[in-house]
């Protein structure tokens, strides 16, 4: 939070660019804050795995039951919540079929790993896009068509 609220005074600067469309000097300042921010997690997560393995082992290990058990829990259920979330931004009428295909084969095909899911995923959406690339250039096609026989002749019957 305190970063957020420290890179805030930078907005003036980031419109003064913007106003004079200097783009290098935008994109430098509007990157600095990921990057800082970016840095100092990695060195705080990197010293809290490198330099406290043991500390965290015990943490656990002096954890009650019920604590414990309560993270297992919850851990299970965080996939679930982020599936939900990403169909209730995704979700469109048109794309169910591919989602429970999806789940079909997750649930009842018996895999090591999702790999496969997801190469059949890509397979379906390369489908869906060429697809509708065919036709999007068909309907093109057809409309530049009867624009070019709508202007060529002079008599009512289209002769």
């Amino acid at each position: 939070m305190f970063y957020y609220s420290a890179f805030s005074v930078l907005t003036k600067k980031l419109d003064a660019y913007a106003a004079n469309v200097e783009t290098k000097k935008f994109t430098r300042l509007a990157l600095l804050p990921t990057v800082l921010v970016a840095l100092t997690y990695g060195v705080i997560a990197f010293l809290c795995v490198y330099g406290a393995q043991e500390p965290m082992k015990a943490l656990v290990n002096s954890m009650p039951v019920w604590l414990s058990h309560g993270f297992e829990i919850a851990g299970n259920i965080l996939p679930v919540v982020g599936f939900g979330l990403l169909l209730k931004s995704m979700l469109k009428a048109e794309y169910v079929p591919y989602l429970l295909l999806g789940f079909t084969a997750a649930c009842f095909i018996k895999f090591g790993n999702l790999m496969p899911v997801a190469v059949i995923g890509i397979s379906l959406a390369f489908i869906e896009f060429y697809h509708n690339k065919k036709q999007t250039d068909n309907e093109k096609k057809l409309k530049s068509m009867i624009e070019s026989a709508s202007g060529n002749g002079d008599d009512g019957d289209g002769i």
